[in-house]
């Protein structure tokens, strides 16, 4: 198993901080966040000497594949891909959406999907490889996939690999074993923080109410 650490709590001149955390954890980094000459500074910093490699995670707050005039998220998604492509990244996490426009589910969904084939078309081209990531919260009304829509998703993209969020698929009462299960190799990777089944609260592992041990179990 591959652990590795996001620096979602380490930007701008906390990335010092992160450098001092274990080597034996990987990076995953949000690459919006910060400058091409930025990460073309801190980045080798931060890699020096870790084991885990490095994935990028993308973006989620220029893009939003739920909304319809959100036009630019190719030209947004090959910026992250190039750079992506320029550090071997491991893999690129893709949200199927962020906040829902008020429109009918259904045509949302549909919409999703056509833009994460283009997106997959172009992860492939380009030798990257795009995950994509359950997200939406039930308690804040941004669920677009549910657990039986989200696992639709591998039958879609026969070729796509996937991530688990697995604080959000608890606010959403997921299965977890069963969903880990249902994705088998297809599942890449697993984002880990805790929560009490209200909200995404990012909490340590153990500080919530996620039953960890039978879990994640394969």
């Amino acid at each position: 198993m591959k652990l590795s650490i996001s620096d979602l709590a380490y930007a701008g001149f906390r990335y010092h901080d992160f450098c001092q955390l274990p080597k034996t954890c990987g990076l995953e980094f949000f690459y919006e966040f910060g400058t091409p000459t930025y990460w073309d500074t801190v980045l080798p910093l931060m890699l020096e000497g870790r084991q885990n490699g490095v994935s990028v995670h993308g973006p989620c707050v220029q893009v939003n594949l739920a909304m319809d005039e959100n036009v630019r998220f190719l030209e947004v998604f090959l910026d992250t891909f190039q750079y992506a492509q320029k550090i071997g990244a491991e893999f690129v996490v893709v949200h199927t959406n962020e906040s829902l426009p008020e429109e009918d589910s259904f045509i949302l969904r549909q919409r999703v999907v056509q833009k994460l084939a283009l997106l997959l078309q172009l992860g492939k081209a380009m030798g990257v490889t795009p995950v994509i990531e359950n997200v939406g919260l039930r308690s804040s009304g941004s669920l677009l996939f549910d657990r039986e829509q989200f696992l639709e998703l591998p039958q879609i993209f026969p070729e796509a690999g996937f991530l688990l969020d697995v604080g959000h698929a608890h606010v959403n009462g997921w299965n977890l074993a069963a969903t880990v299960r249902a994705l088998g190799h297809r599942l890449k990777g697993c984002h880990l923080h805790d929560n009490d089944g209200t909200g995404d609260q990012h909490q340590y592992l153990g500080n919530g109410t996620i039953q960890w041990a039978p879990s994640l179990r394969p």
